[in-house]
């Protein structure tokens, strides 16, 4: 079921498989990427209950061991629409038989979306209903079309963070990460030029200050239209293109969590990025997406 929102600026639309933003249009211009399977299928999935991949699909907890597709099963499940207004949708997903093979904890999931004239508000809450403390990654993984002018290249855009200062990058090793390989980056007086080979090793993934508002813009010298994703309190953010295919998007993804580490034993609630949620408290994370 596909679910629409829009405003005299804005038109946006969900599928409730998912609860995934499918589609963002301003001004007659589509920036969301449309999902084309040639390069990849998705559009902006939810990541829950775990953010990234596991080593060889696999943790362990309270002795048992359980199995987990990349990024999860939140993407790929049914979601119920619980409240819709002009301006408003909240989509829900509770456990099931089938998630609790996979992932041994009750839990409420609801995604919530809000137009604010140029912006997309997008809240995540989780709420542990079970009787012991949940352990969890959520995260996004919104894909903007790149360019967003026909005339334009993938090239001639780049990535603009604020605060503007030096950064650490966590490189990947395969699809885990490698923290010893960690490095510092200066973005204080210059954005991140895109290129392709930026992604030969796949996702860049960024640590923030959890303190202050973060923004990670694409922006382009040679085109006004600009789409900005702005969050606080979220340890990371992913930027992502296909490696090795010239995919026409870029993807801005903040996390509240992290693939598995290279040397990392299995063990849930030791996970590097996971977040811990004592029985009936709520976990609340959001981020806002705005196009200019």
């Amino acid at each position: 079921m596909f679910c629409t929102l829009k405003n005299g600026t804005l038109e946006i639309k969900i599928n409730s498989k998912g609860a995934e933003l499918k589609s963002l249009v301003k001004d007659g211009i589509e920036y969301l990427w449309q999902g084309d399977p040639v390069f990849w299928k998705r559009s902006a999935p939810v990541l829950f209950p775990i953010v990234g991949k596991l080593t060889d699909d696999v943790y362990r907890h309270e002795g048992e061991t359980y199995s987990l597709t990349q990024h999860g099963f939140a993407r790929d499940n049914d979601f119920a629409l619980i409240q819709e207004s002009a301006d408003r949708l909240v989509f829900e997903l509770k456990e099931s038989t089938e998630t609790l093979k996979h992932f041994p904890f009750n839990f409420v999931l609801r995604i919530t979306y809000t137009l604010t004239q140029a912006s997309i508000d997008v809240k995540y809450e989780v709420v542990n209903t079970d009787k012991k403390t949940l352990y969890f990654s959520i995260g996004a993984h919104p894909a903007f079309n790149i360019p967003l002018d026909r005339e334009l290249t993938f090239e001639d855009y780049a990535v603009e963070i604020d605060p503007k200062l030096k950064r650490t990058v966590l490189p990947l090793k395969g699809p885990h990460v490698d923290p010893k390989a960690s490095h510092q980056v200066d973005w204080s007086t210059r954005p991140l030029p895109l290129k392709r080979s930026l992604f030969d090793q796949d996702a860049l993934i960024v640590e923030n200050d959890l303190e202050t508002m973060q923004t990670y813009r694409l922006v382009s010298t040679k085109d006004t239209k600009a789409v900005a994703v702005s969050f606080k309190g979220l340890p990371y953010t992913g930027i992502w293109s296909l490696p090795g295919k010239e995919a026409p998007f870029v993807c801005i993804e903040p996390w509240a969590g992290i693939a598995d580490t290279v040397a990392f034993d299995g063990t849930l609630k030791e996970k590097k990025g996971i977040q811990s949620l004592f029985p009936q408290d709520t976990y609340n994370m959001q981020y806002t997406i705005t196009l200019t």
